[in-house]
């Protein structure tokens, strides 16, 4: 998605995803946002807090 608005100075791009099932990342990953309840019937909160702590030690702003 594209956004004609204007950057306002801000060097980074923010995308907000709620998606639990982001398990791949690369250099330059932006700040990630993950959200997952304690009854997720689509994502186990394990699985979550593990790709949480794989993104922070790759110095990816969780």
């Amino acid at each position: 998605m594209n956004s004609t608005r204007p950057n306002r100075g801000h060097n980074k791009k923010t995308k907000l995803i709620a998606y639990t099932g982001q398990s791949s990342f690369s250099e330059g990953f932006p700040p990630t946002f993950i959200t997952v309840s304690a009854n997720d019937g689509i994502a186990n909160v394990a699985v979550v807090d593990k790709r949480v702590e794989n993104l922070r030690n790759a110095g990816v702003e969780v």
